[in-house]
């Protein structure tokens, strides 16, 4: 049968799908399980669906049990001989030739193709419909959609594998973003290591223990502190919610801590834990949450900020990277306001087991001024601070919290915000208006950017070290045989050691993540890994592996490999690879 593109065609669920064409020449692929071609070809719409509506697929494990072709103006239809108003269904249960109708042969087996002459009264046509389509036979028809496809996911989390792609077929960028969105979840997709709620060690436990004791306790807190950063890796990789896992990444290099520094990993993996709850709601709630994480008492000394012994750490950490920006580019605050803040931020601390703990004795209760408002003196200051730094406007109106989040976000997932300082303004008076500071809505409404829908901005930014091997397993749904070494080893060689930015300020990122050392090093890293992995490799991705791997085309010689591990391995080894 011929490919074309269809003027308007839907698949609906895998019980019945349906057909509605104006009656041009027309193919569908039904499979992956089920695509529509001619859904993926950009035409289709209304008819339900997941998120804002649109084309369904019927899923990758559906067995397609009938096909319905509708007359899309309502008219009546002739479709192989059978008339009727306005569809004609023929059910795929193994009936004569001459009907076409054999039955589905299931997921995963061979193609079975249709094809009906069609009139109406649209015209007269054909259409052609194939269950099961290989990849490559997908592929060839709809390249340019797939790939803008492939572009619209990888944009906002992180590439996807055959199925998943497929699972996308159809929706238009918005529909994708609901889709992702729909996902988003605080459970990991694995459990937490069980160890995550064990007792911290008082100071007197620890000094009681022998020498032996200690360096065993010792040893094990390190064993675990890999154990978690392995953990939170393998979430990127095999998590159904890619989203999710991408945008924790984003929100531990914003509210920054070190899982070294703090020693306990417990204390990372409560913190972990505890962005996972707050990530897709209140920023508000998220903020005062945050205040009272253990572990941020830690690691910026609130445990240390007591009355008449002020420590400025978290304040200045509040307020710099956290809420407002550096003084010099955003202009939320000056110096004179941080003793001011740490002062309500007296007696936050942790108890002997590393559990937060407001202490009131330590808390200088003594109202204080902060841009024009003035404090209860209570154990609520801190809480106070947090809806002083949302409430605070420039001169145009503008939250400065909305304006520096939203910059962050932007420069994430879009790139160099200089020139989008308009559109920036614009989602943070969203933000902080009628959203009401809800995150997702704010995801929501970023990602609907015409921005991600630029084709022309694919392969403009850089990969980071997580990207770089997550964009290999996870496309390819391959999984290493051990998590921990040395993928650990390789991201802290090119400076992206999970839970360990390199400062305060968190991972740089952008073009930062390419010097001579790493570059070099990526590429001798991807020929391990494809060395190592790439039998893995199914023959079935052999001609879509450009696809599922490249935001752009190959830099170098065209990757030709006669297997799809020796082609997967030209292409994670040419430069294109770490563009995004």
């Amino acid at each position: 049968m011929r490919l074309a593109s269809a003027s308007d065609a839907l698949i609906s669920p895998p019980s019945a799908p349906l057909v509605s064409t104006s009656l041009t020449e027309t193919a569908v692929l039904v499979g992956a399980g089920a695509v529509a071609l001619a859904t993926l070809t950009g035409c289709g719409g209304g008819g339900g669906g997941e998120g804002e509506g649109g084309s369904r697929v019927p899923p990758a494990t559906a067995t397609i049990s009938s096909l319905t072709v509708k007359d899309n103006k309502g008219g009546a239809l002739t479709v192989g001989g059978q008339t009727g108003t306005p569809a004609v269904t023929f059910a795929l249960n193994g009936g004569s030739a001459g009907t076409n109708r054999a039955a589905d042969p299931g997921p995963g087996t061979v193609a079975q193709a249709y094809e009906f002459a069609v009139s109406g009264s649209g015209g007269v046509g054909n259409i052609g419909i194939t269950i099961n389509p290989t990849p490559n036979d997908t592929a060839s028809a709809l390249h340019a959609r797939l790939v803008a496809t492939r572009a619209s996911v990888a944009a906002m989390a992180f590439p996807p594998s055959w199925d998943e792609l497929m699972g996308y077929a159809g929706m238009t960028h918005a529909q994708i973003v609901e889709r992702l969105l729909g996902r988003l979840s605080g459970t990991p997709h694995e459990a937490y290591p069980a160890w995550i709620d064990e007792p911290i060690l008082t100071v007197y436990e620890y000094v009681a223990l022998s020498q032996a004791g200690k360096d065993a306790y010792n040893g094990l807190n390190k064993q675990r502190r890999q154990e978690f950063k392995s953990w939170f890796f393998r979430q990127m990789v095999i998590s159904p919610d890619a989203l999710s896992e991408r945008l924790l990444l984003f929100w531990h290099n914003i509210f920054t801590s070190s899982i070294t520094g703090l020693n306990r990993p417990q204390l990372m993996a409560d913190q972990h834990r505890l962005y996972r709850q707050h990530f897709t709601g209140s920023m508000r709630t998220f903020l005062k949450a945050m205040c009272k994480d253990a572990g941020m008492c830690e690691y910026l000394d609130s445990s240390r900020n007591l009355k008449g012994q002020p420590n400025e750490n978290f304040a200045r950490e509040l307020l710099e990277l956290f809420t407002l920006g550096e003084s010099k580019t955003f202009g939320g605050y000056d110096e004179a306001v941080i003793p001011v803040v740490a002062q309500c931020f007296t007696g936050y601390g942790v108890d002997a087991r590393m559990k937060f703990q407001f202490n009131i004795a330590n808390h200088d209760s003594t109202p204080v001024t902060l841009w024009g408002q003035v404090s209860q003196g209570t154990a609520a200051d801190g809480d106070w601070v947090i809806d002083q730094i949302l409430a605070k406007v420039d001169v145009r109106g503008h939250s400065y919290c909305a304006v520096y989040l939203v910059t962050r976000l932007w420069r994430e997932f879009i790139g160099d915000p200089e020139s989008a300082q308009a559109a920036i303004w614009a989602l943070a008076d969203q933000f902080s208006g009628t959203f009401d500071w809800n995150l997702t809505r704010l995801y929501r409404a970023l990602f609907n950017r015409p921005e991600f829908s630029d084709a022309a901005r694919n392969g403009t930014r850089m990969r980071s070290p997580v990207e770089l091997f997550v964009g290999f397993y996870r496309p390819l749904a391959i999984r290493p045989v051990k998590w921990e070494d040395p993928y650990l080893w390789m991201l802290q060689a090119l400076d992206q050691d999970l839970f360990d930015p390199p400062s305060v300020f968190g991972w740089p990122g952008g073009t930062s993540w390419i010097t001579v050392k790493t570059l070099v090093d990526r590429r001798e890293f991807m020929k391990w890994i494809g060395r190592d992995y790439g039998n893995q490799v199914p023959e079935r991705l052999l001609n879509v592996l450009d696809i599922l791997l490249l935001a752009t085309d190959p830099i170098g010689a065209t990757p030709s490999g006669s297997t799809a591990a020796a082609r997967a391995r030209q292409y994670i080894t040419d430069p294109a690879y770490n563009l995004r």
